[in-house]
């Protein structure tokens, strides 16, 4: 595969790794992923169905998966 092709699918592994982290319970407690990326840094915030909700599962799950993210991609990520 060439250079770009390589890029995106190193991208996508990084959506899908996130996406894994956070799908660790047998129901969803996530409404919503709010993601900005700004040169190399991306802010995570979880939005949880309800106000209150203990999210601390899920990102305790993010950031294991961030410290390995982080050896192979160039970006700072931030889970809120």
């Amino acid at each position: 595969i060439d250079s770009n092709q390589r890029q995106l699918v190193n991208e996508m592994s990084l959506l899908l790794r996130l996406s894994c982290a956070i799908d660790k319970r047998p129901e969803p407690l996530i409404s919503n992923l709010m993601i900005k990326v700004r040169n190399k840094r991306v802010e995570v915030e979880l939005i949880p169905i309800q106000l209150g909700q203990n999210l601390d599962l899920e990102k305790w799950s993010l950031n294991n998966v961030i410290s390995i993210v982080r050896k192979n991609n160039e970006k700072d990520i931030t889970v809120l």
